[in-house]
């Protein structure tokens, strides 16, 4: 909770460091609460704090432990649902992405879930 309290950004870091996926998995639905929430705990969580974390939600995808798959599904659709409106826009406004006028953050987290589309296709068709 001390990272937390500082900023989400702090926590998320500091996750990222350990690199540690068990970590990872216990901490996701605290994630999801503030994403849904606005304020759980501290400070909401940013978009660019998602980003960050995307990398090691992917590498967890691919974990042979369900709650680390399920947990990552989870915040890619709680990241989903809640800026789907900015992802969405990114279609739609090519020519503000041009211009720069776009967030990285959304580029970024646009361009990371769909590197992570045939990943999550696999996981939909497997038996079980």
């Amino acid at each position: 909770l001390t990272f937390w309290k500082q900023s989400p950004s702090a926590l998320v870091s500091y996750i990222l460091r350990i690199n540690n996926d068990a970590l990872t998995a216990d901490v996701i639905p605290v994630l999801i609460k503030s994403i849904k929430d606005g304020n759980a705990i501290g400070k909401p969580i940013s978009m660019g704090a998602c980003l960050e974390l995307l990398p090691a939600l992917q590498t967890m995808l691919t974990s042979k432990y369900e709650d680390y798959i399920s947990g990552s599904l989870d915040l890619i659709r709680t990241i989903l649902k809640h800026w789907w409106k900015d992802l969405k826009s990114l279609q739609v406004s090519q020519q503000a992405v041009k211009l720069g006028l776009r967030s990285r953050s959304v580029n970024g987290v646009y361009t990371s879930i769909v590197a992570m589309t045939d990943i999550i296709r696999k996981i939909a068709t497997r038996p079980g």
